[in-house]
């Protein structure tokens, strides 16, 4: 977990001289179970924009003395053909990785796999710092419903 956290924040700040027009956020992830989502949003030009995302899965935790932990990292890229400042529209082009560990008496296995992202999402702004996003995706074989709040940089 601290290595995608890491991962994320090294992101957010390398990316952030890209555009004035920087967002990062909160919210829920809903693929076969509950994730809290890490997001960020960053404005390339007007019409493109790039979001990098990290979700930990809450159904994580001890299961008969076995720990596990489910995560995943994401890059998406938006393409924009609504307003930013109101309701933005864009379809959803991007990669992900999903991480699976599991322990249990001092023995440990991680799988993962990496996959694309295709979708659907929408932005609706509230203020000039706050907006609502939600989007739909497919990948790995599974649909993925997110939804959450962004604050402008």
């Amino acid at each position: 977990m601290k290595k995608g956290l890491f991962i994320v924040l090294f992101t957010l700040f390398a990316m952030s001289n890209i555009k004035a027009q920087t967002s990062v956020g909160v919210g829920v992830f809903l693929s076969g179970g509950t994730a809290v989502e890490l997001k960020a949003d960053f404005g390339i030009s007007d019409a493109i924009s790039v979001s990098p995302s990290f979700d930990y899965f809450m159904n994580s935790g001890n299961y008969a003395g076995t720990k596990i932990s489910m995560m995943l990292f994401g890059v998406d890229g938006h393409y924009n053909l609504g307003d930013p400042e109101a309701l933005n529209y864009y379809p959803i082009l991007g990669v992900h990785y999903l991480k699976l560990s599991a322990s249990s008496g001092g023995y440990g296995i991680s799988v993962g796999g990496a996959g694309l992202t295709a979708g659907f999402g929408a932005t609706y702004g509230l203020s000039d710092s706050m907006k609502l996003y939600g989007e739909a995706k497919y990948m790995m074989g599974g649909f993925g419903l997110s939804a959450g709040l962004l604050f402008n940089l």
